[in-house]
């Protein structure tokens, strides 16, 4: 359980910082990892001051601390971060054969070390999920597109066909119906076990792969439905409103209509919900009986 840091406390670990010891006080808010990471940034001139508390732009400003450090290693160490960033299980030999696809050898990991932002065992481990997150989203779209494809290629597809899947999906650059495939049918695999969300995951990949309109509206319809069983309604609405109604056929409406009237019935239980629902049930009946 982390402890906040009176503001009094850490004028013994920032005497030697290169930000001004108040400034670093004030903007870590007595967060502990931020009074860390932030007494050993660059800053080129003085943080703005905030009128309150801004937890979001802590966050920031430690994730920039990080991005600082990652940035000034080699391109090889970098990569080799990414890799491991891409791969969430923290598998250290999966995350070492994908290295050895991308020419990648194992003295890259040397200066991640010195450097204090990974360790590898028998799990990798970053010393933060703040430091995953900014090596991932700093990243180009390519570079990671190259991490999941060898990541995908490093995986059996046998012994571990759903994280193949999710690689594989990731890595894809344009349509792709054999990653979509792969990625439904572990959808399909999860939603047999009750894993809900790991479900509406695995579908809202593969809805974006599909070359096929048909395809992509169908897979959307099953995302938004595991969204909503999942639990994330506003998630399921935002999807359903993503749909090109322009290439909806009559049942596909009949879906998108009766998911909506569930969700908002489920939100508020009063006549304009049971309405939505009857309506819902109406036109369905009207289209299936061509009316």
């Amino acid at each position: 359980m982390l402890t906040v840091v009176a503001a009094q406390e850490p004028q013994v670990v920032l005497t030697c910082a290169p930000a001004p010891v108040g400034t670093v006080i004030y903007e870590a808010r007595g967060n502990p990892l931020a009074l860390l990471e932030l007494s050993q940034a660059t800053m080129p001139g003085p943080w703005p001051r905030r009128a309150g508390p801004d937890p979001q732009a802590v966050t920031r400003k430690i994730e920039e601390a990080f991005l600082e450090r990652v940035a000034s290693l080699p391109d090889a160490t970098r990569l080799l971060l990414l890799v491991a960033a891409a791969e969430p299980l923290g598998d250290a030999p999966l995350r070492w054969r994908a290295a050895d696809r991308l020419n990648i050898t194992k003295t890259a990991a040397v200066p991640a070390h010195a450097a204090d932002l990974l360790e590898i065992g028998v799990r990798v481990r970053f010393r933060h999920p703040l430091v995953r997150s900014a090596v991932y989203t700093s990243a180009s779209l390519s570079d990671r597109r190259r991490a999941h494809a060898a990541l995908a290629q490093s995986t059996s597809p046998t012994d571990d066909p759903d994280r193949r899947a999710w690689h594989s999906g990731q890595a894809a650059s344009g349509p792709d119906e054999n990653a979509a495939a792969d990625l439904e049918a572990s959808a399909d695999g999860a939603l047999a076990r009750g894993w809900v969300s790991a479900a509406g995951a695995f579908l809202e990949l593969s809805a974006t792969l599909p070359p096929e309109p048909e395809l992509r509206i169908n897979r959307t319809l099953r995302t938004a439905q595991a969204m909503r069983d999942a639990g994330a309604p506003q998630r399921a609405l935002s999807l359903l409103s993503s749909i090109d109604t322009g290439v909806l056929k009559p049942l596909h409406s009949v879906r998108a209509d009766w998911l909506r009237a569930q969700i908002a019935y489920e939100a508020r239980r009063d006549d304009a919900a049971v309405s939505l629902l009857l309506q819902a049930a109406y036109g369905g009946s009207q289209r299936r009986h061509g009316a």
